[in-house]
């Protein structure tokens, strides 16, 4: 955690990760970045992965050097905002996650508060890696925008700690200087992601009952974090719904394997009318047949899980 200095501010150079003890009240609550991917505009989350986050024990995440960082930028961020912001005051948050005084299951943890002599006068948020390119933070017609996910997560810390104005700073890997955008409060924006996010606490989370699966990974995800092993050896036996999908499956299976075929011939062929060159150019395409060098690979333990196998079995295989 990031120790002041004598004026109140972060040390540049200070990693703040979150705390074990942060990490566990924020499992409690609908955080910022949860609404993000319960409104369905994190490109990185879904509500599914939300769903494990608040039922299921997860494994301590291992800080990684991408992680480190971010940390480390961050504070490189926040000392920019300072200077931007002038003669406003800034104060790193560090792993501070604050609660709605009303709205107690609500949280968010920003990077930064803004200060007015000492009242809090907007938050601040440090951008520093999976932000996409410059042309992700520009409207269609070049204007500077906030993106959606980015846009949630920042409402939900306005509302949380009481504030009207959020500071962004997207520091963009393709530009030589961060980004600032001031975000003002939209009422509607707040009212509508407060309904969806209360709603999603007391239909999924208090009753422990999971948002409907799909065929995302997201949805996979949950699965295996839901049912890590076997809880008994018995199959169970299939009814309408069970035979419908089982329907489903295999005529999508059908469907695939012969778009499988057809595109592995269409791939052999290509390569036969390639032969010794490096490829093939298209109108709008490019093929590419080239030699890969042999390579030795170490021997590795793969950890256990649980597998889906469904396959077609001989009228024998199913008596028995």
């Amino acid at each position: 955690m990031a120790r002041p200095d004598a004026h109140g501010r972060a040390r540049l150079g200070d990693a703040v990760p979150l705390s074990p003890e942060s990490l566990a009240l924020r499992r409690t609550l609908i955080t910022a970045t949860d609404a993000a991917a319960i409104c369905g505009v994190s490109p990185w989350r879904t509500a599914h992965d939300v769903y494990v986050s608040k039922i299921c024990d997860e494994e301590p995440r291992r800080e990684t050097f991408r992680m480190r960082k971010g940390n480390y930028l961050e504070q490189l961020g926040i000392e920019w905002l300072r200077e931007e912001v002038s003669p406003f005051g800034v104060q790193a948050c560090g792993d501070t996650t604050r609660v709605h005084p009303i709205l107690t299951w609500l949280g968010a943890t920003p990077d930064a508060i803004v200060l007015d002599v000492d009242a809090h006068y907007a938050v601040g948020e440090i951008k520093t890696a999976g932000l996409g390119t410059a042309a992700d933070w520009d409207d269609e017609d070049g204007d500077p925008i906030v993106p959606d996910y980015y846009a949630v997560q920042v409402a939900v810390q306005m509302g949380v700690v009481g504030v009207s104005r959020a500071y962004v700073v997207a520091m963009l890997d393709t530009e030589p200087e961060p980004r600032l955008y001031e975000v003002a409060h939209d009422e509607d924006l707040w009212l509508a992601i407060v309904e969806q996010c209360q709603r999603f606490r007391e239909d999924h989370v208090l009753a422990r009952i999971a948002p409907d699966v799909d065929g995302s990974e997201a949805s996979r995800r949950m699965l295996r974090a839901l049912f890590k092993r076997e809880r008994t050896s018995d199959l169970i036996a299939a009814g309408p719904d069970a035979e419908a999908l089982a329907r489903a499956y295999f005529e999508a299976k059908r469907v695939a394997d012969e778009a499988d075929a057809r595109k592995k011939e269409a791939e052999a062929k290509l390569c036969a009318l390639i032969g010794e060159a490096k490829g093939v150019r298209g109108d709008g395409w490019r093929a590419a047949w080239s030699y890969v060098d042999p390579q030795e690979v170490a021997a590795y333990t793969r950890a256990g899980y649980r597998r889906f196998d469904m396959r077609a079995i001989k009228a024998k295989e199913k008596r028995s």
